[in-house]
């Protein structure tokens, strides 16, 4: 489905006529891409859909005499929503129950809570003599002094959670706002008591003393209830609190690490760990591990002992929350060079070094089992709505260049989350040839070539022969061509650029490596006529292979055009094969696939298992060494099998999103090759594969 809004969205009106929307917590944006669409609902008051015309009958009911905007009255067994702004009415997508009743499901303003003077509350008045352990972890990770028979408690004994009422969800509406969804928090029984949630935060520095966020809610009789917390400090832990009339304490809740809820700045960290398939059940689950791990000693020798963290995302949010519960030394300076985070000695640890517009993950700040010198994996989420895109894992020691150091073994948790624009890294378009051309690195002239031509039309032929001359400048081209038949007009045209004679045809279901045997060059470079390059790639990718002799390929994105779909336009690109995961179709081995890597890659230089044969430079002599063994696979996945032998062989294939090619016409990407791996990577060679490669999940 496309990711794109019609033009004549109106997020207002969207609001307002689906209060779902507002229960949902998500943009109105958002919710219409993920579900307003799917259930044909209109873009705006304009126009109806047909489900929400025939539901237009006019009925009464106790909710139609209440003043708000917006009110819900049964139909049936599904309830028609009434925008108060227009009048239009449509079908709800949630059934009613026959004995619902919307007022016993309303939360009403918690009474004052004894104990807080001026929205301050002591925590030693909230603790008493009780050993608790939700408070007892509070006060440990915000650093409050705990009495004696208080302090001697583990506070990670059990879950850390003594709170009755079932948190069944819990998002981010806004960068500090936080919707709790309370259910289970009732007592069926007739003599129900009212109880009350409050939410507490300490700030930094506190000497012992929690402020009330809000006035709290009275939970109601029925659930669900949502209560809606403004956070005074969006990163610092969060405590909740169930009491009764008497301000009585009935149980807690400590969320240690709120951000990492959906919409928080470490949802991406959640979604990439996560192990459970509800997500507050993995929200627990991890918040539990990474509390653990932070508690697990009374002065913890974490690895990480300060961070330099690029000014454009230097927050006092972020630098004092650093500072207060994880004591990190902040430093605000330029971005890590390599644009990967990249872990440095220090005299006291490491140092952790992070590229522009990025921030440390929850993991690698209280992990004690990071190693200098790797760069490890990193996350990737939308900058402005922290919406999960990508996790990123590259063989430990790779540098800037793509080229292999010699390093230890990189940590297993990731290091960084990247904030980018999904639009940040967006296709070259054709007239920006001379900008792309800026922005190539020519450390370089090209070589001598021998190039493989796939040829299927005589102009493009003829265009890329003349743009290949134009890059070899001096250098010796050697020219072989594979056409699609006898197409006089390709080979008319070859014999007017290249001279008659000067210009070879071969066969079409020749293997690469016997190309590479009887080529005259060291370089060979594969190019279909349907691919446009900009100026100074060629001379890049030949560079990748000189500057590093283990490298046998070295290929670039490459972008095809727009896609034009009934909602909206999409655009692919191709920019190496990657392991997909492990099939048992016959035998356990690995799966591969060809994602979209534009945005997930952006500016880098990354090794893959294979290149295809769009726009890549080949190693003669690693190629020549090749053996193909005999298997079931069609040839059309001969760039996967060439590549699994090299890789196999001790080589790297590079490929980098520095430079862009451009394809002409649609692109089907290879969502899944299986079973390739079966004749050609044994199950006790799968980690060579896997360590020598970057592993590239995306997780939206």
């Amino acid at each position: 489905m496309a990711r794109k809004l019609p033009p004549d969205f109106n997020a207002d009106w969207y609001l307002s006529a689906f209060p779902d929307v507002a229960v949902s917590g998500l943009d109105p944006k958002e919710h219409y891409l993920r579900f307003g669409r799917k259930f044909g609902r209109p873009a705006n008051g304009k126009r109806l859909a047909p489900k929400a015309e025939a539901a237009s009958a006019s009925v009464s009911s106790k909710s139609e005499k209440t003043s708000a905007p917006t009110a819900v009255v049964p139909v049936g067994n599904r309830a028609p929503v009434t925008s108060g702004a227009s009048g239009e009415k449509f079908v709800a997508l949630v059934e009613r129950p026959p004995d619902f009743v919307a007022s016993e499901t309303l939360p009403a303003i918690a009474p004052p809570r004894m104990g807080v003077d001026a929205g301050l509350l002591s925590f030693q008045e909230l603790l008493g003599g009780e050993e608790i352990a939700p408070l007892i972890a509070y006060a440990r990770i915000m650093r409050i002094a705990l009495p004696d028979h208080a302090a001697k408690c583990r506070a990670t004994d059990g879950l850390f959670t003594s709170f009755f009422p079932n948190i069944a969800n819990a998002w981010h509406t806004s960068p500090a706002g936080l919707r709790v969804m309370i259910s289970g928090a009732t007592d069926p029984l007739p003599n129900f008591q009212p109880r009350f949630l409050r939410a507490y935060q300490a700030g930094a520095g506190t000497t012992g003393e929690l402020k009330l966020l809000g006035e709290g809610i009275r939970l109601p009789a029925k659930g669900p209830a949502f209560f809606d917390i403004e956070l005074d400090q969006a990163l610092m832990p969060l405590l909740l609190e169930v009491t009764d009339e008497k301000s009585v304490a009935q149980g807690y809740a400590f969320l240690p690490f709120p951000s990492l809820l959906a919409g928080g700045l470490h949802g991406v960290e959640l979604r990439a760990l996560q192990t459970e398939a509800d997500p507050m059940d993995a929200f627990w689950s991890l918040s539990e591990r990474l509390l653990a791990d932070f508690l697990k000693d009374a002065d913890p020798k974490r690895s990480i002992a300060s961070v330099r963290i690029d000014r454009s995302i230097a927050k006092p949010a972020i630098a004092v929350w650093l500072g207060t519960i994880l004591g990190l030394d902040v430093q605000e300076g330029s971005s890590a060079p390599s644009g990967l985070p990249e872990l440095r000695p220090e005299s006291e640890g490491l140092q952790i070094l992070l590229p522009q517009g990025s921030v440390p993950t929850i993991s690698a700040l209280v992990s004690s089992r990071l190693q200098a010198g790797v760069h490890g994996s990193f996350l990737i989420a939308e900058a402005a709505t922290f919406r999960p895109r990508w996790s990123v894992t590259l063989p430990a020691g790779l540098s800037r260049t793509g080229k292999q150091k010699a390093a230890r073994e990189g940590p297993a948790v990731p290091l960084a989350i990247i904030l980018r624009d999904p639009c940040s890294y967006r296709p070259v378009a054709a007239t920006e040839g001379v900008e792309a051309e800026k922005r190539v690195a020519r450390s370089s002239k090209c070589p001598s070539l021998t190039v493989l031509l796939s040829a299927w039309s005589p102009e493009r032929t003829a265009q890329i022969v003349a743009g290949l001359q134009a890059e070899a400048g001096g250098a010796e081209l050697e020219i072989l061509v594979k056409t699609s038949g006898s197409d006089d007009g390709i080979r008319s045209g070859l014999d007017e650029l290249c001279g008659t004679g000067r210009w070879k045809s071969i066969s079409a279901e020749m293997a690469l490596n016997r190309v590479a045997r009887t080529a005259s060059h060291e370089m060979l470079l594969t190019i279909s006529d349907r691919v446009s390059f900009a100026p100074g790639s060629l001379a890049t990718l030949c560079a990748l292979l000189n500057d590093d002799p283990s490298v046998a390929s070295a290929s670039c994105v490459a972008v095809g055009e727009p896609i034009i779909r009934k909602h909206g336009v999409q655009t692919q690109s191709a920019g190496g094969l990657f392991p997909a995961g492990w099939s048992f179709v016959g035998a356990p081995h690995l799966s591969f696939s060809e994602p979209d890597v534009l945005q997930a890659l952006g500016q880098l230089t990354y090794p893959v298992v294979a290149n295809s044969f769009l726009l890549t430079v080949w190693r003669k002599s690693a190629l020549s060494a090749v053996e193909m063994p005999a298997s079931l696979v069609d040839t059309d996945n001969e760039d996967l099998r060439i590549g699994l032998q090299l890789t196999l062989a001790g080589h790297t294939n590079l490929c980098t999103t520095d430079v862009q090619a451009r394809l002409l016409g649609n692109y089907v990407r290879r969502d899944l090759i299986d079973p390739i791996g079966m004749a050609h990577v044994p199950p006790d060679r799968s980690a060579d594969v896997l360590n020598r490669v970057t592993l590239l999940r995306e997780l939206a």
